[in-house]
């Protein structure tokens, strides 16, 4: 498994920019999440309304403007360890340094009061891995993907210890000691202190170019998430699952995931305690709002224990994947990529790729047999 997903770390930092190219313990265990994530600097709640002036002392991003789906949107990458002490620098399986990825529309009059935050996998970085993102923008979203602490992976992590996988993605979420996690992460580097001080740095650097960085980060202080959309993939959609369980959100988007399994790859698999008694658990988010979309050739995210961890979820309706940019029908909620013959390891590859596919392979990358242009659309936009 860890193997596995690593290696596909590495090749999606090639894929995601060859497709975008082809298609122009310490802690009570009875503490909780919400009580942690309420915590934010005083000095932070106080200016985050205040109109931001860009600062020449801040570090720069590598931010461009780029026409994208018939739209122009603004998209950059920082690094996470220039924007705060005591942030981690996390390297890729590929090597390369992990960055923070964020975008907007180049018109700010096109935002539509939503934001999309999004979560890669296991040793990705969204400076490689963020078509859905770009996606999102195109369609009027704000788009923000912060790296964080992805190296070790849940199944790998916790393999048969049920209990382990809640506390294993609270303690990488929230940066807080948990009772019965497998590792420990500090306050500066969980998940939402990582987006926090992304969403500072936004709030100045990029106020010129999109005002609505302040109100999005206030919005994220005050954990007043019900304009925001996730997404994750793989590992990543494990987290954002947590989010939509502790918070109330505008929806979920579950790419390749979430994977978590006792005794995974036998007859015994089953879901893990958190997931098996989700809607007894009361999530902030119904299941009503939950998307996932999984390939049934995915020996990642093995589509029959997805499935069944869907099931434990409550999500509705299953439709099959269009490759050529047919609707959905509007009561769909697992999307699910038909059986091909494909390699599970580009399978589970293929439901983040702008495209994919060639004549000889359904799920090959680089290809252009396939596209997520609609797929996407329809997961962050379509009624609910």
């Amino acid at each position: 498994m860890r193997t596995r997903s690593h290696a596909l770390a590495g090749a999606l930092s090639v894929a995601a920019g060859l497709a975008t190219a082809a298609c122009a313990s310490g802690a009570d265990a009875a503490t909780t999440p919400s009580a942690l994530a309420d915590a934010a600097s005083p000095a932070a709640e106080t200016d985050a309304g205040a109109d931001p002036t860009p600062d020449a002392s801040l570090p720069a991003s590598d931010a461009r403007t780029e026409a994208l789906y018939g739209e122009r949107v603004r998209w950059g990458t920082i690094d996470p360890a220039s924007l705060a002490p005591g942030v981690r620098t996390i390297a890729a399986q590929s090597g390369a340094r992990g960055l923070h990825f964020f975008c907007a529309p180049e018109d700010a009059a096109r935002w539509n009061g939503r934001t999309l935050l999004h979560l890669v996998g296991t040793g990705d970085t969204p400076a490689a891995t963020n078509g859905i993102l770009k996606r999102a923008c195109a369609l009027g979203f704000a788009g923000i993907a912060p790296m964080y602490e992805n190296e070790r992976d849940a199944r790998t992590s916790c393999r048969n210890d049920s209990a382990c996988y809640l506390a294993m993605r609270q303690t990488v979420v929230y940066g807080q000691p948990f009772a019965g996690a497998p590792f420990a992460i500090d306050d500066a580097n969980g998940i939402l202190r990582r987006t926090e001080h992304l969403l500072a740095y936004l709030a100045r650097a990029e106020a010129g170019a999109f005002m609505p960085w302040s109100t999005i980060r206030a919005r994220l202080l005050a954990r007043a998430l019900e304009s925001f959309a996730l997404s994750g993939h793989s590992q990543g959609s494990g987290h954002a699952l947590l989010l939509a369980r502790d918070f109330q959100v505008e929806r979920l988007v579950m790419l390749g995931g979430v994977t978590d399994r006792v005794a995974s790859g036998t007859a015994a698999n089953a879901a893990p305690g958190w997931i098996a008694s989700f809607a007894a658990s009361g999530p902030k988010t119904p299941s009503a709002r939950f998307f996932g979309y999984v390939h049934e050739d995915d020996s990642i995210a093995v589509y029959a224990q997805v499935a069944s961890n869907y099931d434990a979820l409550g999500l509705g309706a299953d439709c099959t994947f269009r490759a050529t940019g047919a609707a959905y029908p509007a009561t769909c909620r697992r999307v699910r990529g038909a059986a091909a013959g494909c390699t599970g390891f580009s399978a589970h590859a293929s439901v983040v790729l702008r495209a994919f596919g060639s004549a000889s392979d359904a799920c090959a990358f680089p290809g252009d047999r396939s596209t997520n242009t609609t797929t996407w659309a329809f997961l962050l936009t379509t009624p609910l």
